[in-house]
């Protein structure tokens, strides 16, 4: 069994993806977002469960004076203190991801070993892409829509920021619209495709059905976000990345993305988790202590894989199918 589970694995260069001081980054990529919230439209309180509404929860942590609980109803978990307007965040030409610079090499990369590894998900689980007419919603800088570009003639990207809007057409010749999803320019869409902005959005069930009704009956929705029930999430607590009141608003696992089915038009055909815990680990150590942890750095591939083999890794991969 191990050997099967080593050789599937595909490992990722995070020295491709990512500054080598990478949790320092993230740190001080919070405080630039707070000190912009302050500044701005300050902060809201949120009373109840974004996805089911229910007000039951249990206390998780505090992050920046902002508690994270879990619904006790749908297994979501949601900070009761959030950005009272998101553009405080979003809609700056500052707004940041903290990887490598955007080189063409870094773009390459992130192509060939992530885009392409989207789209072969897509044809395992819905079949040839030939024909088939493809949105993603929030493309950013469009490197999953250039590997999707590869298969079908019929791409398009959904997305806010006009710098990525730019890069986007740059590097893809796509149409990429602005058009908030309600009032969408284009429709019937065989597959659409979302990738870590679920963890975003005020309120889910919304969002997804908006993306369900651009679908034609029996289109797939690929989502990627952030696993709170991981592995990587279980050691590091508030130092994750993905413990971030000012974007990452709520947090999945399994129950709660199926909970979102229940509620739409959709149902579950596929979901696994995959992620970066150990790296994260890692360089949760190095921050600590600023020295190497040896095992981790030299098991790193074999021991994600195994994380990601028992369903513990810190990215969820759910594909919905329109009923």
């Amino acid at each position: 069994m191990l050997s099967k589970i080593l050789k599937e694995h595909i490992p990722i260069d995070v020295a491709k993806m990512r500054a080598g001081n990478f949790m320092q980054s993230q740190i001080d990529n919070e405080k630039k977002k707070l000190d912009k919230i302050k500044a701005g439209s300050g902060w809201q309180d949120i009373k109840a469960c974004p996805l089911c509404h229910r007000t039951e929860s249990t206390f998780v942590l505090e992050k920046h004076g902002c508690p994270l609980v879990q619904c006790l109803h749908c297994e979501l978990w949601y900070h009761t203190r959030t950005p009272a307007n998101l553009d405080d965040v979003y809609k700056d030409d500052e707004y940041e991801i903290f990887t490598t610079a955007e080189t063409k090499a870094h773009f390459q990369y992130k192509m060939e070993r992530f885009g392409r590894e989207r789209v072969a998900l897509l044809e395992t689980v819905c079949g040839s892409l030939s024909g088939k007419k493809i949105l993603e919603v929030g493309c950013g800088n469009g490197y999953v829509l250039a590997a999707a570009k590869e298969k079908s003639s019929q791409c398009y990207g959904s997305e806010f920021s006009k710098k990525n809007i730019a890069k986007a057409i740059h590097n893809t010749g796509l149409p990429i619209y602005p058009d908030p999803l309600e009032s969408f320019p284009q429709k019937d869409f065989d597959i659409i495709m979302s990738f870590d902005v679920l963890e975003h959005v005020e309120h889910p069930v919304n969002f997804v059905q908006s993306i369900s009704n651009l679908l034609k009956p029996g289109g797939y929705i690929l989502f990627y976000t952030p696993n709170y029930d991981s592995f990587s999430v279980k050691l590091l607590k508030e130092y994750s990345s993905y413990v971030d009141p000012t974007e990452h608003i709520i947090l999945f696992n399994s129950g709660s993305l199926q909970a979102i089915a229940e509620r739409t038009d959709l149902e579950v055909v596929y979901m696994v988790t995959r992620g970066l815990d150990i790296s994260n680990i890692i360089a949760y150590y190095a921050y600590l202590s600023q020295t190497e942890n040896t095992f981790l750095t030299t098991n790193v591939n074999d021991l994600q894989a195994m994380v990601d083999h028992s369903g513990s890794a810190d990215s969820m991969r759910v594909i919905y199918r329109k009923k």
